[in-house]
Order: structure tokens, then C-alpha cells, then sequence
């Protein structure tokens, strides 16, 4: 199991973080992580709340290339319109 964003969270096999006060076993922007394609199982990410528009994009792309059959994702999104 892959944590992205992990923070201070200490689930997963392999945790990922930008902050390196979190003892991530990778630091790095979540959005580039030069991982292999599907070499994860299981993805598991609850990103920050104020991540830009692009920026979130960015991490869905990535978990999306790198998760091989799950991906459990913890995030509130704000339509970019009133229809969504």
C-alpha cells in the first residue's frame, strides 16, 4: 500500500510526503513521483484541502497512473460550476 500525502500518518507500506518532518519514505510533490506505472495494489491519499485546481488534477492523473487496482481517496471537491 502507497500513502500519499501521508502527513503524519503512519498506514501504508510506502509513505510519500512533501514535508520531510514527516519521515516520508519519499519526499516529493505527490504529483510527480517518478514511480513506475501500476506498481502499487492500493493508492492511498487524503491530499490537503487547499490544493489549486490543476494541482489536484495533477495528483488524480498521477494516482490514476500509478494504482494497479485500488484507489482509496479522502477529498472534498467544490463543482467548478452549479452543474458540476
Amino acid at each position: 500500500t502507497l500513502h500519499l500525502c501521508c502527513g503524519k500518518s503512519q498506514l501504508g507500506d510506502f509513505r510519500v510526503d512533501l514535508d520531510p518532518e514527516n519521515n516520508p519514505d519519499l519526499v516529493c510533490d505527490v504529483t510527480q513521483t517518478n514511480l513506475p506505472d501500476e506498481s502499487w495494489d492500493t493508492v492511498l491519499c487524503d491530499p490537503p484541502y487547499n490544493g489549486k485546481f490543476q494541482w489536484n488534477h495533477d495528483l488524480l492523473s498521477e494516482i490514476s497512473r500509478i494504482a494497479s487496482k485500488r484507489i482509496i481517496f479522502q477529498h472534498w471537491f467544490i463543482p467548478a460550476d452549479k452543474d458540476g
